[in-house]
């Protein structure tokens, strides 16, 4: 359920109450726009900046000025190419959600840490083993380990 900028408060506004409705729906009490998920946002003052590459952001194309008063119905912005689009999408930092860098697991001193055979599962951790020296918190890129 999508909504553009350019469709004013009210439209969002609709959205997101739309949104709200199911999340109550579904016993969620907070908007999530989808799931419920209680993690804290993961800001960029709390990830490690310096793991990802520096990609720039990408523009999206949009009619030329002279085209648009010929003609009024077209679409004024054209949105982005295939390969923009590919350009983009690696720009994500996987912010809070663990992306298999292996970190962790190379850090941990303790080996209170497993590294599944197959991607896409999560590092079990071994809390047995744990000394709670917060290495792995530390060096993970996206802040996914939180310890208490």
């Amino acid at each position: 359920m999508g909504f553009d900028d350019d469709d004013g408060p009210r439209t969002r506004q609709l959205v997101e109450d739309q949104a709200q409705r199911e999340q109550r729906e579904r016993g969620c009490q907070e908007p999530d726009f989808g799931f419920c998920d209680h993690r804290t946002v993961v800001r960029s003052d709390t990830m490690q900046l310096d793991h990802y590459e520096r990609i720039e952001r990408q523009e999206p194309a949009a009619l030329d000025l002279d085209k648009r008063m010929d003609a009024i119905d077209l679409e004024v912005n054209l949105g982005f190419t295939s390969d923009q689009i590919l350009t983009e999408s690696r720009r994500c930092m996987s912010c809070g959600y663990c992306f298999d860098c292996e970190k962790c697991w190379m850090y941990c001193q303790d080996q209170a840490i497993e590294k599944p055979m197959e991607k896409g599962v999560l590092y079990p951790f071994k809390l047995e083993n744990c000394t709670g020296c917060r290495k792995c918190a530390e060096i993970c890129p996206c802040n996914f380990i939180e310890m208490q």
